[in-house]
């Protein structure tokens, strides 16, 4: 029974779930609508369905401007803009991170990255408490059951695994064509 799961620093994670954790990128052929050109990391795959966040969509909100709004004072000055995590529940706040870090509402993803959303994220960051790394987004992206495994078989999404260095880039206008390349490489290799 242990062997179905890895022990992340906040709990378990079932093994079962090998899309949990990793970059879906769109693929050429998805050159039209609000996924062009867009790379995701999907942050829970179960038989309900997909969940995801778009990592190279920014907003022009920093996280500043966003702490200020609900009156969080006292931190450092923020810079990071919010990232737009997809279209649904667009105004709900979200914060992608590196599991040396946690909030009352943080769902581990896989041994690498978590998913909080919660005001006591917010009041920790007012405290200068924060991840090593991370990215504050607004909303995200879904697929119903059996939905990306789809999209997949007809090639609109391509797959890599997710790392830090990727994830967590400060390329985010580039993310697209390093994940295309990435991937390229990796089709080269499995060929050798």
């Amino acid at each position: 029974m242990a062997d179905r799961y890895l022990i992340g620093v906040h709990g378990k994670v079932p093994r079962d779930n090998a899309m949990q954790g990793s970059l879906i990128v769109a693929s050429p052929k998805l050159d039209k609508g609000i996924f062009a050109r867009t790379v995701a990391i999907v942050t829970e795959h179960t038989r309900r369905g997909t969940t995801g966040v778009v990592l190279n969509r920014r907003s022009s909100t920093t996280v500043e401007d966003l702490m200020s709004k609900i009156g969080m004072f006292g931190h450092p000055p923020y810079t990071e803009l919010v990232h737009m995590g997809g279209p649904i529940n667009e105004t709900a706040i979200q914060m992608l991170h590196t599991n040396d870090w946690y909030s009352a509402s943080t769902s581990v993803i896989n041994d690498t990255f978590s998913i909080s959303h919660d005001n006591f994220m917010l009041e920790k960051m007012a405290m200068n408490n924060t991840p090593q790394e991370w990215i504050m987004l607004a909303g995200s992206a879904g697929w119903a059951p059996g939905q990306l495994e789809k999209e997949l078989d007809q090639e609109l999404w391509l797959t890599i695994d997710a790392n830090p260095a990727i994830v967590f880039s400060s390329k985010k206008d580039e993310l697209w064509n390093i994940a295309i390349e990435i991937y390229s490489q990796q089709m080269v290799e499995s060929f050798f």
